[in-house]
């Protein structure tokens, strides 16, 4: 390709050429419209014209975009001109760690800096589920003034043809630049030399095999001598996967923290290898907050060397062990009086589950600061209470948890609360006896208050309930304004004299967290912020704020909020599908757990009856309540921006990205449905009027069309095969959900379907209308039914262990729904007249949230033809496998 110096791509002039590389060429330009300097990758010919390579790279460079960090240099678009297909970068000045390297070893405080910033970049993207695949020297700017910017994420997987075994040709499409006269040869042994002996091997690649890169540059910083340096790729390889790595050559002054951190990094085993570049970057911000980075003295603390991993890993755990224990043990003795005593040293680290599996919701600290509870989902299916101890440094699983979540303690500590199963429990630890004390359908947070009852939130359009934590017994404590808006209330906390704190979700005007005094019938708005608040009996309420975890002083008395606003810690963690869901928790004696992550991307998929991969329909976003119209071309989703309204778009269920936005509703639109003959779109809206049912022509014409005023709470949930009724929703606050109809035609008076105690919700139409499906948990756990929809109300149980989500094959012959075992099912039927259940077969595991009976109405729909289905599944674990713990949390000095 000839030089483009001087020629303009769309608005961006080119400049000056800066270098070339296994992705091509790269420029410097400049944005004519927003006046600044650019940098322009210019993708090879190969690429550009394999139709299949682009539209992945295409899809890949979507993803990338989206991460937005200090550390990590920008994406700003794709762009085609003339037949030359760029990407448009963030421009980033000064010399590589490449070029800095070639001086020799960097003094230890700027290899504490530089890694620091390494791994803060690495986290971020791990979060969003993206692995960089390509880190190295070459690939970190890293100018003298300490602003470090990580170059090229995930680009050498988007740019990759296909996964196979490393070789030159594909080493040679690392998308790091050389000099103008730069040699391939360099970018191909440049992008060797940093790769996992997994990756090396042509094996699949998490992101551990950053964490390796990771290693390896960190060495590199610290010796100042290639770690794997050879003259051919086969030789580089062969050193990757089998040269013993020489530790002794680390600099005599290298703390053992490092050293250790060097060595789990660099393990060749990725299963013994360190999991989560989180951990990397906990053990540095210690090293930079103590100092000790910046005195070249190596730790007093160091265990002896020649010791085995199984050592090396026990010791390391006792450390921790003695380490907790003598901060909580200076916690709780404090100093003689007269004596004045420097205070505890806060000390921050991360457990993580000793078994596989995915950490559930926010965790629970017992009032004396020493256990932390929390819930986890195993690799079944099946999910528990786990205790960790921060004195012995183990944990346990908690004998009649099965099912548990949302944890919380007793004040004695001798005591928990957990929802589980369709119950409120409570679980003695002495005797590992539990007790049912109430129903429940899909909780939102519980606390247990100093005169032994318990408030909870029962499902998510409920008020708070008071409950004997004796006799299950239970009266309501608050009440909603469901005639201004409000929806729920949820996530309460005992406060000491009798009050509690709770958050409020619904309209704008109304949602946020709220004080309830003792004795008192009211309760007051004291924040605007959706997040749990959580009180520390020091004197402080805190709770999240845009993911910060913030805390203020706090009177419990009156509810009033004072002094300086002081942040503990960033990115916390929250549930998606459960508004102010967020994950942290605290305890009287200064202790701090918290798990951090962004707010969890979907992804719109195509998956086979085997639950193979056939093709995305949208690049990762804030998606909800796929719905595929009847001829299966077109689906309408829920798009939920942070901090905005949702709004219901509709894409082409072909291709990626095809999309374009259907509603403009300032209240949000969400919960849309298909007319049988795919002219229109029913959906909710809330506004603080209550919530009202529209529908709009598919096609974006015309005005939507006032349907129905639902009031309280309404969601629409299948429209009649003849086009005549609505399916709806109906919560009423004293009762929960309900099934109602509501015929298109005449006055459009509704009538009820199934009006019960229990909660009925998320159905669905049969093909020929005579049928309908639906979520209900009268016997405690929801199950799903079918009924008929005439006078004579028959009616059949489905499932067998719990379910959700149900939905008809286009043809009546199969049933499909959603285990509570994140399962998908499908129930083969007989026959319709009568109707005759057959078998019923797991198809594939979904990745989706927790089924949840008032959460959403679906995470799946099949394809006309029932051979495919089109999924909203979860990109990346939800959250991590780790809780951060901050010990010896204390206000700042000068603070009253």
């Amino acid at each position: 390709m000839s030089d483009l110096t001087g020629r303009s791509i769309a608005h961006y002039r080119v400049t000056a050429k800066l270098g070339e590389g296994g992705m091509g060429e790269v420029y410097r330009a400049t944005d004519t419209k927003l006046k600044r300097d650019v940098a322009i990758k210019v993708l090879p010919i190969a690429l550009a014209e394999d139709t299949e390579r682009l539209a992945r790279f295409e899809r890949e460079a979507q993803l990338l975009a989206q991460l937005q960090h200090p550390n990590i240099a920008s994406i700003y678009g794709l762009e085609e001109s003339g037949g030359v297909r760029a990407l448009v970068m963030e421009l980033v000045e000064g010399p590589t760690l490449a070029d800095r390297l070639e001086s020799g070893a960097l003094p230890l405080d700027q290899c504490v800096a530089i890694s620091l910033q390494v791994a803060q970049a690495l986290e971020e993207a791990h979060d969003k589920g993206i692995i960089h695949r390509d880190l190295k020297p070459q690939n970190i700017k890293a100018p003298v003034d300490g602003k470090v910017k990580v170059l090229d994420f995930g680009l050498a997987k988007a740019m990759d043809p296909e996964v196979g075994v490393a070789s030159a040709a594909s080493l040679a499409r690392s998308p790091t630049m050389t000099a103008v006269h730069g040699t391939q040869l360099g970018v191909i042994l440049g992008t060797a030399a940093y790769m996992a002996p997994e990756q090396a091997r042509g094996g699949s690649v998490d992101k551990r095999a950053d964490v390796w890169a990771f290693g390896v540059v960190l060495y590199e910083m610290l010796t100042g001598r290639a770690l794997f340096a050879a003259d051919t790729v086969t030789d580089t390889l062969a050193g990757v996967l089998k040269t013993e790595i020489d530790f002794s050559a680390l600099p005599a002054s290298t703390p053992a923290e490092i050293r250790r951190l060097v060595r789990r990094c660099l393990e060749r085993n990725p299963k013994n290898r360190l999991h989560d570049i989180a951990d990397a970057r906990i053990v540095l911000e210690e090293l930079n907050r103590s100092g000790e980075a910046g005195n070249g003295l190596p730790s007093p603390a160091a265990p002896p060397g020649g010791r085995s991993r199984r050592e090396l890993a026990a010791w390391a755990l006792a450390l921790l062990a003695t380490a907790v224990a003598v901060a909580l043990l200076a916690g709780r003795l404090g100093a003689p009086r007269g004596v004045a005593t420097e205070a505890p040293r806060v000390t921050r680290f991360a457990v993580a589950p000793e078994e596989k599996g995915i950490i559930q919701g926010y965790p629970a600290l017992s009032p004396d600061g020493r256990t932390l509870v929390y819930s986890m989902l195993q690799e079944d299916g099946s999910a528990a209470l786990w205790a960790h101890s921060f004195e012995t440094g183990t944990s346990r699983r908690l004998p009649g948890t099965d099912g548990a979540e949302e944890p919380f303690w007793a004040p004695d500590g001798k005591q928990l609360g957990f929802f589980a199963v369709g119950q409120l429990k409570r679980l003695d630890l002495a005797s590992g006896l539990t007790q049912n004390l109430h129903r429940v359908a899909d909780p939102r947070g519980g606390t247990w208050t100093r005169d032994g009852d318990i408030l909870c939130s029962v499902n998510s359009v409920a008020p708070i309930l008071r409950i004997s934590a004796g006799s299950g017994e239970s009266r309501a404590a608050t009440e909603l304004a469901s005639d201004k808006g409000e929806q729920s209330h949820r996530f309460p906390w005992a406060l000491p004299g009798g009050g509690f704190v709770f958050t409020s979700t619904g309209a704008p005007g109304i949602r946020g967290i709220y004080w309830h005094g003792r004795g008192t019938s009211s309760w007051r708005r004291i924040l605007p912020d959706l997040s749990r608040a959580v009180y520390d009996e020091r004197g402080y309420l805190l709770w999240v704020r845009d993911g910060f975890l913030v805390a203020q002083r706090f009177d419990p008395e009156t509810g009033e909020l004072s002094g300086e606003l002081l942040p503990l810690a960033e990115k916390i963690g929250e549930n998606s599908q459960k508004t102010a869901e967020s994950w942290f928790a605290t305890s009287a004696s200064g202790v701090v757990a918290f798990r951090q992550g962004a707010r969890q991307w979907s992804e719109l998929v195509w998956l086979d009856r085997k639950g193979a991969t056939l093709g995305a329909v949208a690049t990762p976003g804030t998606f909800n309540e796929p719905a595929l119209s009847r001829d299966g071309r077109q689906v309408v989703v829920t798009i939920s921006p942070p901090n905005e309204s949702p709004n219901l778009w509709i894409y082409e269920s072909s291709g990626l990205d095809r999309g374009r936005r259907l509603t403009f509703d300032a209240a949000g639109a969400e919960s849309g449905i298909w007319s049988p003959d795919g002219r229109w779109v029913a959906y909710s809206s809330a506004s603080e009027e209550g919530y009202r049912f529209f529908r709009k022509a598919a096609d974006g014409s015309g005005e939507e069309e006032l349907l129905f005023e639902a009031g309280s709470g309404g969601w629409v949930d299948s429209w009649s095969p003849d086009g005549g009724t609505l399916l709806f929703e109906l919560f009423v606050p004293e009762r929960g959900a309900d099934l109602w109809l509501l015929p298109l035609d005449g006055q459009r008076q509704p009538v009820p379907f199934l009006e019960t105690p229990a909660n009925e919700t998320h159905a669905a139409f049969s093909p020929d209308g005579r049928f309908v499906a639906y979520v209900s948990d009268e016997g405690g756990l929801a199950q799903i039914y079918v009924q008929t929809v005439s006078a004579s109300g028959s009616r059949w149980q489905v499932s067998r262990d719990g379910g959700d989500w149900p939905a008809w094959s286009a043809d009546g012959k199969e049933l499909f729904y959603g285990g509570l075992d994140r399962v998908l099912y499908s129930v083969s039927i007989a026959s319709l007249a009568p109707l005759t259940f057959g078998a019923q077969a797991p198809l594939f595991r979904l990745r989706t949230p927790q089924p949840a009976i008032t959460s959403n109405r679906t995470f799946f729909e099949p394809s006309p033809d029932g051979r495919r289905f089109l999924v909203n599944q979860l990109v990346g674990s939800e959250g991590g496998d780790r809780i951060d713990v901050l010990m010896n949390w204390a206000p700042l000095a000068g603070q009253s």
